[in-house]
């Protein structure tokens, strides 16, 4: 039989503390409508009982603190897990150049002008706001001591997208600026969407819509050891294959109506203007971290210290297209104003990048087998190209200068946020 100072850790990592009674026969049973939850803070554990039933398997090696003694004593704790979350997450804004520019009537919506302001793109770059996301996670114990284990998770966003949208008929400018390119100009210029000259004479009228998209998968598989444990505390080094992935794309669309007499263009003519930025990055590689827990009765605190290595693998997309219309009939032509011949088609690259995870995980055992947890998570991505950054706004619009530049630059990019989620081991 066991003696009352004989203590057990559960793996699923809940522990209480539980009155006994003896019988006549000295034999020692569970008094459950005695326990004591009394405190929340107070480190206490499972004790095991029952002298007179024998496991099933072999514990030789475990220590009287581990899932060992519930095994001597033939109560097998809890081998398995299973997790679901969701995730609250916010990310580092995509950096663009300045895509949008608002003026007074009659002011032109360069950037170099008084007056002229940035409404998309620039110092603030494009932000997503809140990020929606899921973690799934599940892991099994390979044997009875609890020393080796391997586990599985996959997390990422809903795939988010910001929008941009704002039309005038000329009361307001809205500019797309960027540099011009053309030998002859060589200055701050603005493609105007809408706009109505100095002395009142109309020029244009028209719209501009954005939309910035960005998703994040990742997916991991682990093996887990053992390094060290006490009654209420238990370290874990984990190791693996880890896949990431993360795509971005950045549009803008422009309509444009012609109203200006003089210029050669019959007044009533429609341009319409498509740019696309599309990025992906995939990337392949090992990790090694630590995993630690701390378990004060129905609390556990959980901490994650990880880092990924390996190949990041990137590739950037762009394509754009004008069409003109006029009285029912059209013609498209390739290139936009950010995407013309020099800069369109697809590039691509190879290099190395790291990815550091910290995360905090506070939880709270509602049953022995169900927890509710609330954490924080940070992840950074050393190097992946965004769309916003291959976005090259010295621009030659009719080409006599090969610019854009098609562009494949990498930068770092993180996401942390709050999680939130339930745990059920078994």
């Amino acid at each position: 039989k066991l003696s009352d100072s004989t203590t057990a850790v559960q793996s699923s990592g809940s522990r209480k503390l539980t009155d006994y009674s003896s019988s006549a026969s000295d034999t020692i049973t569970p008094n459950y409508a005695t326990a004591i939850d009394n405190s929340l803070v107070a480190p206490t554990a499972m004790q095991y009982v029952s002298s007179s039933t024998s496991c099933d398997g072999d514990c030789g090696g475990c220590d009287s603190c581990s899932v060992g003694a519930a095994c001597a004593t033939g109560r097998h704790a809890s081998r398995a897990f299973f997790s679901a979350e969701i995730l609250l997450w916010f990310s580092q804004a995509d950096s663009a150049p300045p895509l949008v520019t608002n003026s007074a009537q009659g002011v032109f919506p360069a950037l170099d002008v008084p007056g002229v302001s940035t409404v998309l793109g620039g110092e603030d770059g494009i932000s997503w706001g809140l990020l929606p996301g899921y973690r799934i996670e599940g892991g099994l114990m390979l044997d009875e001591c609890g020393k080796f284990g391997v586990s599985g998770r996959v997390f990422g966003n809903f795939e988010d997208e910001e929008t941009f949208r704002q039309s005038s008929d000329g009361s307001t400018s809205i500019g797309i600026p960027f540099y011009n390119a053309n030998p002859a100009f060589l200055l701050e210029d603005a493609y105007l969407v809408a706009f109505t000259a100095p002395n009142g004479e109309p020029v244009s009228e028209g719209s501009v819509y954005s939309r910035s998209d960005l998703n994040m998968l990742t997916a991991e598989a682990s093996l887990r050891i053992l390094l060290g444990r006490s009654k209420d505390h238990r370290v874990d080094l984990i190791g693996g294959y880890t896949y990431s992935r993360i795509r971005s794309s950045l549009g803008l669309e422009t309509t444009s109506v012609d109203l200006f007499t003089g210029n050669g263009i019959p007044n009533g003519t429609v341009f319409d203007t498509n740019d696309l930025f599309e990025t992906n990055n995939e990337f392949n590689g090992g990790h090694l971290g630590v995993l630690s827990s701390v378990i004060r009765n129905r609390l556990s605190l959980t901490t994650l210290a990880k880092i990924s290595f390996g190949n990041m693998s990137q590739s950037s997309d762009i394509r754009g297209f004008t069409v003109e219309s006029f009285e029912g009939s059209s013609s498209t032509t390739e290139g936009g104003i950010f995407t013309q011949t020099s800069n369109i088609g697809r590039l691509e690259q190879n290099t190395f990048a790291f990815i550091p995870e910290l995360g905090l995980k506070l939880g709270y055992h509602v049953t022995d087998h169900l927890q509710a947890t609330v954490g924080y998570s940070f992840v950074m991505w050393s190097s992946v190209a965004m769309a916003g950054e291959q976005i090259d706004r010295t621009v030659d619009l009719v080409q006599t200068a090969s610019r854009p530049t098609a562009l494949l630059n990498d930068t770092s990019f993180w996401m942390q946020g709050i999680d939130l989620g339930l745990s059920y081991s078994f």
